[in-house]
């Protein structure tokens, strides 16, 4: 996904931690940004104040379908399901929908290591990460362990790694984001509040696989049924 974001009319949609990079990484390209969230003003007063930029269009307290109609590129929290009404009239009008993490993928510069699972994720990336840095300078240790993967980008940085704990809930909303090696510990079931069988949940889950080539790991736990 080549992203030009120079004055393209992007919607964020859910304004949690990974949102607030996600809009200082467009405004930093140029692009014309509206956050929704279905929060109003006073819940988001202090994750508002995080961003100092004050030509950002707000949408709180709800959704306008017409907005989402009218974007040029819509960028999805984690939180926010993939296949809420309004998302799903966007894609019907060929508009794309990408999570965070895809946003960060097409303007980073380093190798990825991504590592999902149902359990284990937290203490496989710190550790994973604390290892590489023990003989590379330059770690970035986040994704959805609580430094968003945008930040990587923001800071600047030569990223000799990146190391990235990675949810299904993010990798719902991927194109072409393509971990160096991708990681999955395990699936057993969970969050099927969200989905609507097991299989949904796997489907998310092996996503982390699709786009590698030949030359990409893949590391996968054999004594796992799934």
């Amino acid at each position: 996904m080549n992203l030009n974001l120079k004055n393209k009319k992007v919607l964020v949609v859910g304004l949690a931690r990974s949102g607030v990079s996600a809009v200082r990484l467009l405004k930093r390209e140029a692009a014309q940004v509206t956050i929704t969230d279905s929060a109003d003003m006073d819940k988001l007063a202090d994750t508002l104040s995080m961003l100092d930029d004050k030509d950002i269009r707000l949408e709180l307290g709800g959704h306008n379908i017409n907005t989402f109609l009218n974007s040029d590129l819509i960028v999805i929290s984690p939180g926010v399901p993939y296949r809420s009404e309004h998302l799903l009239k966007a894609k019907d009008k060929g508009i794309p929908v990408i999570s965070e993490i895809e946003l960060a993928y097409n303007f980073l510069k380093s190798p990825v290591i991504g590592i999902t699972g149902t359990n284990g994720k937290s203490t496989v990336t710190t550790l994973t990460g604390e290892l590489l840095k023990a003989y590379k300078k330059n770690v970035f240790i986040g994704g959805n362990l609580g430094t968003a993967l945008t930040d990587a980008v923001l800071a600047n940085k030569k990223w000799e790694q990146v190391v990235a704990e990675i949810s299904s809930f993010q990798l719902e909303a991927i194109k072409d984001f393509r971990p160096k090696i991708a990681v999955l510990l395990n699936i057993t079931p969970d969050h099927l509040d969200r989905y609507d069988s097991m299989d949904e949940y796997v489907w998310a889950k092996k996503r982390i696989f699709e786009n590698q080539v030949r030359g990409d790991f893949a590391v996968l736990n054999a004594d796992d049924p799934y």
